[in-house]
């Protein structure tokens, strides 16, 4: 491993064999996987806004404040995320955030009020902030500069579908449920 001249390392070229076409396209499946629970958590909150102002009383000015809390920590973090994702083993980033911010998740459900829901929506943010980097940056190196792009362009599919798969938990009034079974299912 080399050091820059601030001190951070830089990744050596690997004396291993690349790995084989099968491995890169399987990392690419995972990948797809936790990009789908990340985008899961993120959106499920809305879903269930009907609900939160009915049971906690909530007003349409605190619902803004839910649902903007994880956008405000998640945008904030991300330069810092980046930063900390180059200092790390990328793998470990990957699995601590999907493990972080799965327990968050599902610890959402036990939430009860309004400055609670905010705090673990932001703390969630923090935790899902280094996904993006670190998989991006993942896909790039075993990809290589032919076929990075179309690896990495299957990372917004799963946006399309982490939204949409909370509708069914929608429609028969499940937050919490929908909570706890995201939330575990990445722990």
């Amino acid at each position: 491993m080399q050091h820059s001249e601030d001190g951070g390392r830089i990744p050596s070229i690997r004396s291993q064999s690349a790995p084989s076409a099968g491995y890169r396209w399987q990392l690419v499946g995972m990948l797809w996987i936790v990009g789908f629970l990340n985008y899961a958590d993120r959106q499920a909150i809305f879903s269930v806004f009907p609900l939160l102002q009915t049971r906690l009383h909530l007003s349409l000015a605190e619902l803004g404040l839910l649902g903007s809390s994880f956008a405000w920590a998640y945008g904030l973090a991300a330069p810092f995320a980046g930063y900390f994702v180059d200092r790390v083993r990328r793998k470990s980033a990957i699995i601590g955030g999907l493990e972080f911010w799965s327990w968050v998740c599902a610890s959402i459900a036990l939430a009860g009020k309004l400055w609670s829901l905010v705090l673990l929506r932001s703390v969630m943010g923090l935790g899902e902030s280094v996904y993006f980097p670190a998989s991006l940056s993942m896909m790039s190196d075993y990809h290589g500069p032919l076929c990075a792009n179309m690896s990495e362009t299957s990372s917004p599919s799963t946006i399309t579908v982490g939204r949409g798969k909370k509708s069914h938990f929608d429609k028969h009034g499940q937050d919490k449920y929908f909570f706890r079974c995201v939330g575990s299912f990445g722990a």
